[in-house]
């Protein structure tokens, strides 16, 4: 899946470390990176992109419990936006 970070809605705050965690990434400095992405989903719970990153940094360092944390906590965090977000009609 392709997800791309520069979205209009994401803020200033979120869009500079993701930046800087991809910096850190290419530098192959991947605990700091992911320390980066954790940042961005903390203030951005919806944040694909970083949910993304971190899952393919913790399968890079072989952390499965990490990744499936990552996943776990991704999905919930949607799961609650679709809830909150959806209506219900009654007939």
């Amino acid at each position: 899946m392709k997800v791309n970070p520069k979205n209009a809605e994401i803020p200033a705050a979120a869009e500079k470390e993701i930046d800087r965690a991809k910096k850190l990434e290419q530098e192959g400095v991947l605990e700091k990176a992911a320390i980066a992405y954790e940042k961005v989903i903390r203030t951005e719970p919806l944040n694909e992109y970083a949910y993304n990153r971190l899952m393919i940094i913790y399968r890079k360092n072989k952390d499965y419990k990490k990744e499936l944390a990552i996943i776990n906590k991704g999905i919930g965090a949607f799961e609650q936006s679709f809830k909150s977000s959806a209506r219900v009609t009654l007939t």
